[in-house]
């Protein structure tokens, strides 16, 4: 029989290359072993139109007599769409579904779409058999696996047992998708983009753009409820490390590839096995890097060094949660005291980090988010994903959602509606509240004018690597828009970075010239401005200039007249800290979105103020507590920063705390991470701080505050830091707070 396979696009495809469709080569090659002829097409990362529009050329080519289509659920709607259209243009040809989706919903997919038969599960027996029945005029019927069209309207046969004889299956025919064509011209674009001399803790950064995938083992022996495997009730399967390690090196010599990832859910979650895999791989010699996930509790300093020399390079950590009670909710259970520990291992192994986390799980409060980052804080990961919690059909969590009435049973009966959050314990604004409390890295670059621009380009692709979602122009050496290069500047962000903020006086913005200038770039997503005071006056003493505040403002109207993002970076101290309310207004009146109110330093340690000037903790507690009312009322996000948590009124958030990744980067050097290298060595804690509740979500304090004991002054030594007095357990009452 003729043959065609078909993977159609997906919504937003990764800008990755991790080959063809796996599954679909595989069951090419077991068609042409059987003698049928196959043909196939890998449209993932192209449009719905090209494909239609290219579909009355395939079909008149190849004259297919089976029309194979893959589907998962985000891909369901451009599949059907296909499965209609390769009707209209070919009324005979019997279509086929297979894959995830169809699998968990094949009678969905015989009642909206044209198909003729679901393949339910596996499909390397199942397909073959069907081909050879079709062509010989058998019954598909006979056909264990199936869901197919009947008189009555619907049918199964026989159920199929789950294929477990891995190792007799061929290689995937890669051939089938001009894998060839599609690694050399990805190869020519990443050899252009090739990241050279940087590094980060001595390690430099590993992006595996294009890679084939390898997929040692199918299911998964944990059973989260978010994933698709929690309702997974066969047994987890797994070639045997032999024929993994001899697959990867006849990739190897078949195509000249050298970059791998590997496709399992856990990779080490059978030591032993892992072990003989990564003995085989490094006694082959073969020069090659890969990437994996595993769980951060299933890792050790031996297995580590081993993965290594079997060319790891980059570990991905599925931790989604710092909570107990949110890993228990979840079915995760992961051994939370192992995960520092795991990325300090896989570091020391020279292999670099993956942290991803998940907010919205159930049983998500603002105090699990604020445990989650007190939990990562100090596992420095190369990278960091963040996710909210999805909605996937197929899933616990779908089920839950569905008898909670968070969606309704026929949701997914809207083809291209995207898989939604679970709102079922929070809602749609609580959740974007707790989205706010754990946020993506973003590296702070120094463009201030006397650093190079090779410096500054440098240092953006470093940001390429390891922030996912902001990186921050600016610095403590003067104002980035006075380069007469930062156009260039510009063009680096926009070819580097994945989202550009810009930290400015934003006087140079009262120029409608420079604004247009910054737009045109399409690359800055917002201003950070640094504001010492709303009086004139004594802002323009700190800054040392006449009028200064007033370019400012002109600055940040001109750039927020269309609604473009602003956030207020305010600095504390005595003259200023009785006017928060009034200055919470003021921002807003400048059409700001979102202020810090910042004790001692900034969290990027480039504006700091004088020890002298600071306000006592107490007095800048009462204040914040009547900003807060003043936030609530004008509609401003407040944020605090430089203060120990349990000085932070309810309803304020710790800056910091919401950033534990955030890192900045000395022009030509390495990234340090702000909560570890850097701040910490200007905080202090009290004896009595031990045991305190809130100790996970907190870093001390600026400096010494005013009340502070004498003992924390200045001068002790940062490696031993001194100890506040804070309340431990709970808020404290403003009674308490005038008492100190």
């Amino acid at each position: 029989m003729r043959v065609v396979l078909v993977a159609p696009p997906t919504p937003n495809p990764s800008p990755t290359y991790f080959g063809p469709p796996m599954g679909l080569a595989l069951l090419g090659a077991l068609l042409e072993a059987r003698g049928h002829s196959v043909r196939g097409y890998d449209w993932d990362r192209s449009t719905l139109e090209a494909m239609l529009d290219d579909l009355p050329r395939l079909l008149a080519e190849d004259r297919p007599e089976l029309f194979g289509i893959s589907c998962l659920s985000i891909t369901r709607g451009q599949s059907f769409a296909l499965a209609r259209r390769v009707r209209e243009l070919a009324p005979s040809v019997p279509i086929i579904f297979g894959g995830p989706y169809p699998s968990i919903e094949p009678v969905e997919i015989l009642e909206r779409t044209p198909a003729d038969f679901v393949c339910i599960g596996d499909g390397e027996e199942t397909l073959p058999e069907l081909c050879d029945a079709l062509g010989e005029g058998r019954d598909p019927k006979s056909v264990p696996g199936l869901c197919l069209r009947a008189a009555s309207g619907t049918e199964r046969t026989a159920p199929r047992p789950d294929f477990t004889e891995l190792d007799r299956l061929p290689y995937p025919n890669l051939d089938l998708f001009d894998v060839r064509g599609e690694l050399e011209k990805r190869r020519r674009n990443d050899a252009a983009e090739r990241d050279q001399g940087l590094s980060s803790k001595g390690r430099p950064p590993y992006l595996a753009r294009t890679a084939l995938m390898v997929l040692g083992s199918r299911g998964c022996v944990w059973r989260c409820d978010f994933c698709p495997m929690s309702k997974f009730k066969g047994r987890t399967r797994m070639h045997s490390p032999a024929y993994v390690a001899d697959y990867i090196e006849y990739l190897v010599n078949r195509y000249d590839q050298r970059e791998f990832v590997f496709g399992d859910n856990t990779l080490t979650w059978h030591r032993p096995h892992a072990v003989q895999l990564f003995e085989r791989l490094a006694a082959k010699r073969l020069d090659i890097s890969w990437i994996c996930m595993t769980r951060a509790d299933r890792v050790d300093p031996e297995l580590l060094r081993l993965m290594r020399a079997a060319g790891c390079r980059e570990i991905s950590y599925g931790i989604e949660s710092g909570s107990p009670e949110v890993q228990q909710a979840m079915r995760k259970k992961l051994k939370l005291g192992s995960v520092v520990r795991a990325f300090h291992d896989t570091h020391d192994a020279g292999i670099n980090s993956t942290c991803m986390l998940m907010i919205g799980n159930r049983g998500e409060t603002r105090e699990s988010v604020r445990a989650t980052s007190g939990l990562v804080r100090d596992a420095d990961p190369d990278r960091i994903l963040i996710w909210t919690t999805r909605l996937y059909p197929g899933t616990v969590l779908h089920d839950v959602a569905v008898a909670e009435g968070v969606i309704s049973r026929d949701y997914y009966a809207d083809e291209m509606a995207p898989a939604p959050f679970y709102t079922g314990e929070n809602s749609s604004a609580e959740l974007s509240k707790l989205e706010t409390l754990l946020q993506h890295r973003a590296i702070w670059v120094d463009a201030s004018p006397e650093v190079p621009l090779a410096d500054v380009d440098r240092d953006l692709r470093l940001s390429a690597w390891r922030a996912e979602a902001g990186v921050v122009l600016g610095g403590p050496g003067g104002e980035p828009l006075s380069r007469p290069d930062f156009d260039s500047v510009l063009e680096a962000g926009k070819r580097w970075a994945k989202r550009v903020l810009l930290v400015t006086s934003a006087e140079p913005l009262a120029q409608r010239a420079t604004v247009s200038r910054v737009q045109r770039a399409n690359v800055v997503r917002g201003i950070v401005v640094p504001l010492w005071s709303m009086s004139d006056a004594h802002h323009d003493s700190r800054v040392g200039r006449s009028g200064a505040l007033l370019d400012t403002r002109k600055g940040i109207l001109r750039w927020t007249r269309d609604d473009a993002s602003a956030l207020g970076l305010a600095m504390l101290d005595k003259f200023n800290v009785s006017t928060l309310p009034a200055w919470v207004r003021w921002l807003r009146d400048h059409r700001m979105r979102e202020a810090v109110f910042v004790y001692g330093r900034s969290a990027a340690l480039w504006q700091a103020m004088p020890e002298a000037d600071l306000p006592s903790l107490a007095e800048t507690h009462d204040s914040l507590l009547r900003a807060r009312e003043t936030a609530r009322e004008v509609g401003l996000e407040l944020w605090a920063s430089g203060l120990p948590r349990c000085m932070v009124p309810e309803g304020v958030e710790l800056f910091e705390a919401a950033r534990p990744f955030d890192e900045r980067v000395r022009p030509g050097g390495e990234p340090e991470n702000l909560s570890i290298a850097r701040r910490r060595e200007h905080k202090r804690f009290h004896d009595s701080c031990e045991g305190c509740t809130l100790a996970g979500e907190c870093e001390g304090v600026w400096h010494a505050a005013p009340d502070a004991p004498a003992a924390l002054r200045p001068g002790r030594d940062a490696a031993e830091p001194a100890r506040l007095p804070l309340v431990q357990k709970a808020q404290p009452s403003e009674s308490a707070l005038r008492a100190r």
